[in-house]
């Protein structure tokens, strides 16, 4: 998905852009930002925003130094979501920070994303608008953490026997 606008091309081969993503206290109101560039040597602070691409219809826009910037439509909702109230916010975000129609940039910057997402002092999940079915869902994550931090379950699948020697399952949760 391609921007209305011609970022400027990076001077180092660890540099990367972070966007400073302007506050709002509308959540409906169009995201805002500007990018800085940065080198990784030099430990930028900065969060990581992963999100799901989703479809580019219809698209969706950010001003981004003040150009029209477009996105997809989870992306957009993603920065409305994730920005702050009252300051701005450092982030990087692939769809963004890398330029989505420059084949060169992204063969360049696509492998340096594993450092990237390891710099960031925190990354942020989006998995898009929720719904009762995504409510049920990370309730059930809430339980099931509750149960690894008793000791009741192990993580990554596995079962332990209980103090009844009954196994658990789903059914307990």
């Amino acid at each position: 998905m391609a921007g209305t606008y011609k970022r400027v091309h990076l001077s180092g081969i660890r540099s990367i852009r972070v966007l400073t993503l302007e506050p709002s206290l509308d959540r409906s109101s169009q995201p805002r930002c500007s990018l800085t560039e940065v080198s990784l040597d030099d430990d930028p602070e900065f969060e990581a925003l992963s999100y799901v691409w989703g479809s580019p219809d219809p698209a969706s826009f950010v001003i981004c130094d003040r150009e029209n910037h477009e996105v997809s439509p989870n992306c957009a909702a993603a920065l409305r979501y994730v920005r702050w109230t009252s300051k701005p916010r450092v982030l990087w975000v692939d769809a963004i920070c890398i330029d989505q129609s420059s084949v060169r940039e992204k063969n360049h910057q696509i492998p340096l994303m594993r450092e990237i997402y390891r710099k960031a002092k925190r990354v942020l999940v989006w998995l898009g608008l929720g719904d009762e079915n995504a409510n049920t869902v990370f309730k059930l994550f809430g339980r099931i953490g509750l149960l690894v931090r008793l000791g009741l379950v192990r993580c990554f699948g596995e079962e332990v026997e209980d103090r009844k020697s009954t196994r658990l399952n789903s059914s307990h949760i």
